[in-house]
């Protein structure tokens, strides 16, 4: 990720606390992109159109999408586990 940025890993991680604040400012950017994308798209609709619409986003779903979800859940899965509740 840092070197398709361009940056070293150094001067990335130097930006965060930890990895997990890492993770967490990926994840943090990436809701707010999807809420103005969304808000962007059913900008002056009903409740009613709007769920049509998300509806019909999930047949949509990129690859990507599927890996954001899949990462965001492992690592829910990871704090909860870390936290002593998850045994």
């Amino acid at each position: 990720m840092a070197a398709a940025a361009g940056y070293t890993k150094g001067a990335v991680y130097s930006n965060f606390a930890s990895k997990t604040d890492l993770f967490i400012a990926l994840i943090e950017r990436r809701v707010e992109v999807q809420a103005a994308e969304h808000a962007r798209r059913f900008e002056g609709q009903d409740l009613e159109a709007m769920a049509r619409g998300l509806d019909g986003q999930a047949d949509q779903e990129t690859e990507s999408d599927k890996q954001w979800v899949v990462l965001a859940v492992d690592s829910g899965c990871t704090q909860w586990r870390r936290s002593g509740r998850g045994s």
